[in-house]
């Protein structure tokens, strides 16, 4: 080295880029990060349309959203983003509503916003219909491969009947519990003649039936079938006989007589001497091969035990949860 400094200078186009560079760095910063919520499954022409607008830091006063053709990139529609906003959490603290809702044109389209740095995916706008039938039949096909008892549809996920024995079922007091571990044996309810409870849908994710969730299911399939069927869309996609299906378990759990509720039909944690539904995997069309007897751990998986608002002295009061839940579905 000769004590000498040699001044090396960058090419002008590097200096522009990383002039330019440092500015978008230096804007991104300003501007935060921001992201767009919105509808997945798109909007219906006639109703309401909004999104929400996240960032960490406000967007600047006057600033607009607009919204994309998703095929042409032109905008259609631009509004201000308003003026007040929430938060969604510590890092989101700035969430603006975006409202494009007096746009009426069919399409697909993207929302974009703070300098079209926030954009969404491409997303539809359509008739209820066009949005939402392969969305109902799919609800629908949930509900068929839950069904138990002998009208299963074998199309669906090739089912077979199952649970025969639920059509001559036995009651039993309540069971006990200790931090989820099943104590003792169950005892019958002396002198209760055997009870209907084939059909119906398992609780979606295990075999048990539960009168609780069954019945809300099938109060909003009601609902839905009296305020959203415009041109039969629900019917067409099977949700109503889903519907009916539900509800004709709710019917056989209400013995009008007795005034006894049946809340559930078998048992999922069992112990040492009794297995539970939740203690094996099996298709469940495998239980009503099972050659047991009473004594057999696997007993209550065949023959399946029915649990009531009643025990051997007394019938029981209904939470009033529960009575206007299945109350409703009628």
């Amino acid at each position: 080295w000769d004590g000498s400094c040699e001044h090396h200078s960058l090419p002008m186009s590097m200096s522009i880029a990383v002039t330019l560079a440092l500015v978008a760095l230096s804007l991104a910063s300003a501007r935060g990060s921001c992201l767009i919520r919105y509808d997945q499954v798109g909007y219906e022409i006639v109703h309401d349309k909004l999104a929400a607008l996240q960032c960490t830091v406000a967007v600047a006063a006057g600033s607009t959203f607009s919204l994309l053709s998703a095929s042409s990139g032109s905008r259609v529609f631009t509004a201000a983003i308003p003026p007040t906003y929430t938060a969604w959490s510590s890092s989101y603290g700035f969430v603006y509503t975006l409202d494009f809702s007096p746009y009426k044109q069919n399409g697909s389209f993207i929302l974009s916003a703070v300098g079209d740095t926030a954009k969404s995916p491409p997303f539809p706008i359509s008739s209820f219909g066009a949005l939402y039938s392969v969305l109902l039949s799919h609800a629908a096909f949930f509900f068929q491969a839950q069904r138990d008892g002998q009208q299963v549809l074998p199309s669906v996920l090739s089912r077979k009947p199952s649970h025969l024995t639920d059509k001559q079922a036995t009651l039993y007091n309540l069971p006990t519990y200790k931090n989820d571990a099943l104590q003792g044996s169950l005892e019958k309810i002396p002198s209760a003649a055997p009870v209907d409870v084939e059909g119906g849908w398992f609780d979606a994710g295990d075999y048990i039936k539960f009168v609780e969730t069954a019945s809300y299911t099938v109060d909003v399939l009601l609902l839905s079938l009296r305020d959203y069927n415009a041109n039969s869309i629900l019917t067409n996609a099977g949700l109503a006989t889903e519907a009916a299906y539900g509800l004709n378990l709710l019917i056989k759990t209400w013995d009008p007589v007795a005034e006894v509720l049946y809340l559930q039909v078998g048992i999922g944690d069992g112990n040492s001497k009794i297995t539970g539904d939740h203690d094996l995997w099996r298709l469940p069309e495998k239980d009503d091969t099972l050659n047991v007897g009473p004594g057999d751990p696997d007993y209550y998986i065949k023959y399946r035990p029915v649990f009531a608002n009643a025990n051997a002295q007394h019938s029981a009061l209904i939470s009033p949860n529960l009575a206007g839940r299945v109350a409703a579905a009628f």
